[in-house]
């Protein structure tokens, strides 16, 4: 029993190897739902990441009389702050991780975040407390790109949804949400640290 255990972790512990060719596509990418690899890039190359603000407008709201509106909208307000906090937390000691743009003249060394939250669903807090199994499951989902500021060309596009099940008393609205945020933010930032020569 203890050997498969240790097998197991080990399993978990690895990870699939950056493409040979660009472009190139990936499902499933070490915990990533899909990376579209366009030009090779290393992140030892760049000493910051500008995260610009993510698109909001096109995630559909919840109608403004059900109880899940405000949640919604709240979310959404911080989720660029979030996101934010995220990758400085992650990629500390690697990139200086900033939403404030690079000075036109001087871009060089600089990564740009830029997405658009895709979709977001507060899921049944009933349904979550009564259920159970993944049943009124939460979820936001982030498309985004990785870019060179000083040449502006698309290094990588990515696409990741995080779900939320679990919570006391079905868990909140505001918390779920945030939650999976928080999960899609450190995803980001794990995914430019795969980008590392090894």
């Amino acid at each position: 029993m203890a050997v498969l255990g240790s097998l197991f972790v080990c399993g978990c512990a690895t990870t699939s190897p950056r493409p040979t060719h660009y472009p190139s596509t990936a499902s499933h990418w070490n915990g990533i739902d899909s990376v579209e690899f366009l030009q090779e890039f290393r992140l030892e190359d760049y000493a910051r990441l500008v995260v610009e603000p993510l698109d909001t407008s096109t995630a559909a709201l919840p109608p403004k009389d059900e109880n899940t509106y405000e949640p919604v909208v709240n979310v959404l307000k911080k989720t660029d702050s979030t996101v934010l906090a995220q990758l400085q937390r992650v990629l500390k000691g690697k990139l200086v991780v900033s939403d404030q743009k690079p000075d036109s003249t001087s871009p060089e060394s600089t990564l740009l975040l830029r997405g658009k939250v895709a979709d977001i669903h507060p899921g049944s807090q009933a349904a979550r407390y009564w259920g159970g199994f993944g049943a009124g499951a939460a979820w936001v989902k982030i498309n985004g790109e990785i870019a060179d500021a000083k040449t502006a060309r698309v290094l990588l596009r990515f696409e990741q949804q995080r779900v939320g099940s679990m919570g006391m008393f079905g868990g909140s609205y505001n918390g779920l949400l945030t939650d999976c945020v928080v999960e899609i933010g450190s995803d980001i930032g794990r995914l430019l640290v795969l980008c590392k020569t090894r």
